[in-house]
């Protein structure tokens, strides 16, 4: 069988053969930016969006970058189309850039490192990590490590030294084994889990985590999306634990399993109870979100959980612990063009500081 391909500075390569210094400062320091994609159906789901992101962060952290955002894209497209039509390559395929600030100098001097360290590598969706929960919902666990404040470290920067994250996530499992963090900021409210973003729904509105304590997430912009368009009200803004306490569901979003329901935070369960079922393939997704696009402004779906209406809209695997296999939708889905982006115009969510202020829609 061939080889899975990987774009390192200017050549491609087999990825057995993919090597860097020891003396690259993303080995040495963890200074280093990344990012990550995904394909549905065999193609990638909102790429430039990802890339555009990379580069922000890469202009955040002055990583001297040479590569222009088309060349990257164009080289990206590369390694996926080459990796995805391997013999047996039929999973859905993991997309991941890192971006280090090169190799170090003789003086080390951080100023002289002049040419960054580009990565571009795929590996498969790592489907039996998250299976089990996409029905019966995941557990979460607050540790006692904080998420970085902003005063210190922008959250929109998507930067690869996540201790700050794995401290956390090894707090969350000493506590429960199979849970997933869910990470305070210093004064006690939401910020994310390790991997992505978190959601409440509470009083009709879905709510979640401000820019400021929470990294902007291409699947949390593409949830804002989603929910303006099904009429359902959007808040961002600082939320305690309390606020969660009080909410009817819950979720995690990040981009390998797009939405995960969640069932329980800190043992208590949700109270709209178990995850409902609501799971559709991508192609059935694109269909519903383009009728949507032409409903009544403001008009509003009554039927089923905030969760559940999401997910009829979303680009979600179809799996079960039972079926935990390397493909995200059925079999006659297989073969049908995906979309790289939703077709709607978002608007920005309202802004919310604690219980007593209303919720806005976005």
């Amino acid at each position: 069988m061939k080889e899975r391909m990987v774009y390192l500075n200017g050549a491609l390569v087999p990825e057995s053969q993919a090597a860097i210094s020891v003396f690259d400062r993303g080995v040495q320091y963890g200074d280093a930016v990344y990012d990550a994609a995904r394909t549905f159906g065999g193609r990638p789901f909102k790429l430039r969006e990802h890339i555009d992101r990379l580069y922000r962060s890469c202009s955040y952290t002055r990583m001297p970058v040479r590569l222009h955002a088309d060349e990257m894209e164009k080289h990206t497209r590369n390694v996926v189309e080459h990796n995805v039509t391997l013999p047996g390559s039929d999973a859905e395929t993991m997309i991941w850039w890192s971006v280090t600030r090169g190799v170090s100098s003789v003086t080390r001097l951080i100023g002289e490192s002049t040419d960054a360290t580009v990565i571009i590598y795929t590996f498969p969706v790592p489907f039996g990590a998250f299976a089990k929960w996409v029905t019966g919902g995941a557990r979460v666990v607050t540790p006692a490590t904080r998420r970085t404040p902003p005063q210190c470290l922008d959250p929109r920067a998507k930067v690869s030294n996540r201790m700050n994250h794995i401290l956390a996530d090894m707090e969350a499992k000493a506590a429960d084994p199979e849970a997933y963090s869910l990470m305070l900021d210093i004064n006690g409210n939401i910020a994310e889990n390790s991997t992505g973003n978190f959601f409440f729904v509470r009083d009709g509105t879905i709510c979640t985590s401000g820019a400021g304590m929470a990294l902007e997430g291409v699947t949390r912009a593409t949830i804002f999306e989603l929910a303006q368009n099904a009429g359902i009200p959007v808040a961002t803004g600082e939320f305690p634990l309390f606020d969660v306490y009080l909410a009817e569901e819950a979720f995690l979003t990040a981009t390998s399993f797009s939405i995960l329901p969640v069932a329980s935070v800190n043992g208590k369960a949700m109270a709209a109870g178990s995850p409902r079922p609501g799971h559709a393939a991508p192609h059935q997704a694109l269909e519903r979100a383009r009728r949507n696009r032409h409903r009544r402004p403001g008009s509003r779906s009554r039927e089923g959980s905030r969760l559940v209406r999401l997910q009829r809209v979303f680009p979600i695997p179809r799996v079960t612990p039972q079926s935990a296999g390397p493909h995200c939708e059925p079999d006659e889905a297989r073969g049908r063009p995906q979309p790289e982006a939703w077709p709607f115009e978002p608007r920005a969510p309202a802004t919310r500081r604690g219980p007593s202020d209303s919720y806005g829609e976005g």
